[in-house]
């Protein structure tokens, strides 16, 4: 038994920038991994890159310096074992406080400088980049007078910390109108007809 198959190749390469944003969490790979080597998490995220996704990471903030040629590009080149497509090309989102904020204290000022701290180190090293705070990982209802709070100390600050934008794992919720800039939720609960006007505000 035999199938003819005619096969058509097109003259064509993909772009080294992506249109869209994307990641992926890696978690704890040296505890999960059995087979350990030191450069685990570089491994990582040169898969991940080579494939034409982002990883994101609990980063903290005095980790930043270490982890800014991934941000940069300087990481993804020949020089430094990278091979594959997007050379000298970073990562464009950084997840600040994964799965939810646990830095920046307890209060509103403690808020502000917090933020500002983190806008001011992308702006001035990573620029590309957009930082988000990640606000909490699938509140339920409850939760949301206080992160309500949370987001205007950060949209009403004064100062640089204002321009970070505020992430959230739930779909669209009018309880949180206003609050959250970057909504992250699974495909079946994106309402197409939704999407204009919410990317509107």
């Amino acid at each position: 038994f035999s199938l003819p198959v005619e096969l058509e190749v097109l003259d064509l390469t993909l772009p080294d920038t992506d249109l869209g944003k994307t990641m992926v969490y890696v978690s704890d790979p040296e505890r999960r991994f059995v087979t350990k080597t030191a450069g685990l998490r570089t491994e990582f995220r040169f898969m991940a890159h080579q494939h034409r996704f982002q990883t994101v990471e609990c980063v903290g903030f005095d980790q930043l310096d270490a982890y800014k040629p991934f941000l940069t590009g300087e990481a993804y080149v020949e020089s430094n074992s990278y091979r594959g497509p997007g050379q000298g090309i970073g990562h464009s989102v950084f997840a600040v406080d994964m799965y939810g904020v646990s830095t920046f204290g307890k209060t509103e000022p403690e808020w502000r400088t917090a933020a500002d701290k983190w806008v001011l180190w992308f702006k001035e090293n990573a620029p590309k980049v957009l930082p988000f705070l990640y606000l909490e990982d699938e509140p339920g209802e409850k939760r949301f007078p206080e992160l309500k709070t949370w987001a205007s100390w950060i949209h009403n600050n004064p100062g640089p910390g204002k321009a970070l934008p505020v992430f959230l794992t739930k779909e669209p919720q009018p309880g949180l109108d206003g609050a959250i800039d970057i909504w992250a939720t699974v495909a079946d609960r994106v309402h197409l007809k939704d999407v204009q006007a919410r990317s509107a505000k």
